[in-house]
């Protein structure tokens, strides 16, 4: 009994946690769009902002096609450094995903 089966687990559940975070905000942007804009806002503000965080978040969902992809292909599967960079950032990730969710975050620089 390895480290693997413990390390391999973590690191789908911390990629799906972190996975669901963005689904979400994917699926409920209009509080970050609304943070992000003047109160006295033009249609066209909004618009260049919804775009932005569209963006973004079509971004960060290639990302996770790719992390899936190498995690159901075994790519850096058995390597344990590896497994605790994705374990620690994708906890970290997925911990400020739902800050930024359920803040209200500015995403705007």
């Amino acid at each position: 009994m390895g480290i693997e089966n413990t390390v391999i687990p973590a690191r789908f559940l911390t990629l799906l946690g972190h996975f669901v975070a963005l689904m979400m905000l994917y699926y409920t942007p209009e509080g970050n769009v609304n943070a992000s804009i003047p109160v006295v806002h033009t249609q066209k503000q909004f618009d260049h902002a919804t775009q932005q965080l569209d963006i973004a978040i079509r971004l960060g969902l290639a990302c996770f096609a790719i992390e899936f992809a190498g995690l159901f292909g075994g790519f850096s599967l058995f390597e344990p450094a590896y497994n605790a960079l994705y374990i620690t950032c994708h906890f970290v990730g997925g911990v400020l995903t739902c800050w930024f969710l359920l803040d209200l975050w500015n995403y705007v620089w």
